[in-house]
């Protein structure tokens, strides 16, 4: 499919004559943020693994604010990862998600 195509035929509704595609970037995006507050929430060993990454992203980008919690701040110094493809779909929707830094724990979604 050419990228001229029209954007709203390809992700219209098939009652319209769309041809009713997903937005796979925000699909990606929904599915990264509820894998990160499930693991986080339950406490298991991907959670925790995304605990440490968040983290160490934390320690590279060496700011006191919570990178879930202000996703727009621009960090290009910021090694690519998880954790940088999250908060760019955070940024891009204006989402923020707080999270208790201390103990991982996500406490909700704005």
């Amino acid at each position: 499919m050419s990228s001229k195509f029209p954007r709203a035929v390809v992700f219209g509704p098939m009652r319209m004559e769309g041809m009713n595609l997903k937005c796979l970037a925000t699909e990606q995006g929904v599915l990264q943020v509820m894998s990160y507050i499930n693991s986080v929430y339950k406490d298991n060993s991907v959670g925790r693994m995304m605990k440490i990454s968040l983290d160490a992203a934390q320690v590279e980008a060496g700011v006191s604010y919570d990178l879930l919690e202000y996703p727009t701040t621009v960090l290009p110094y910021l090694t690519e990862c998880w954790i940088t493809s999250l908060r760019s779909f955070l940024a891009k929707n204006d989402i923020t998600l707080e999270t208790d830094i201390r103990y991982g724990k996500a406490t909700h979604m704005l």
